[in-house]
């Protein structure tokens, strides 16, 4: 069985999101969508500091499933075709070697480092798509 888009409060999948991504809390106003499996939140994505031109997303998973077609087309359409932006940005710790790949696999482009942006230190890799390179809408 697949992951499936979820109808869980806002509120709680950001807060699950940003204990999960190991970020600073995720600033209000945001969005986001959750993915259930067997009746358990089992990935999501919180999107948040929207320009009308950009925002970013937090992503987590905790179930391969999450990565369907559907459910990337899913998270890839809110910001580029419900919010209208141009750019989806997101920031991962250089001590996180498989989201790195899964950024880069997704189609995001390495733009920069945040350094110190973690705790104890940690750098932060900056990554960015663009709506005409996104292959899942």
């Amino acid at each position: 069985m697949a992951a499936e888009p979820t109808s869980h409060k806002q509120d709680v999948i950001a807060k699950v999101c940003a204990v999960r991504c190991k970020c600073p809390p995720i600033p209000e106003p945001n969005s986001s969508i959750g993915f259930v499996k067997d009746g358990n939140l089992v990935g999501g994505v919180t999107y948040s500091s929207y320009t009308g031109r950009e925002i970013w997303a937090a992503i987590w998973v905790d179930d391969r499933s999450v990565w369907s077609r559907k459910n990337l087309n899913t998270m890839f359409s809110y910001p580029f075709e419900e919010c209208g932006v141009v750019r989806l940005c997101g920031l991962v710790s250089v001590r996180n070697t498989a989201s790195l790949k899964m950024m880069e696999r997704m189609g995001f482009v390495r733009e920069g480092l945040y350094r110190k942006y973690f705790p104890n230190d940690v750098d932060a890799v900056v990554f960015a798509m663009l709506k005409e390179e996104c292959k899942w809408i």
